[in-house]
């Protein structure tokens, strides 16, 4: 990995979605998923971060 992360907020309200998109984008070296909500509005402070 070169210089930071990419940092993913992941949203979706299938909780076997959101593991498996976890799973995949964690196994990418640059990639780092920060935080997992089932919905977008307690996620909205996240955003822009």
């Amino acid at each position: 990995m070169t210089g930071m992360p990419i940092t993913v907020l992941l949203v979706d309200d299938d909780a076997l979605v959101r593991a498996g998109l976890r799973a995949i984008l964690e196994a990418q070296p640059d990639i780092e998923v920060v935080v997992r909500r089932r919905t977008a509005r307690p996620s909205s402070p996240w955003c822009g971060r």
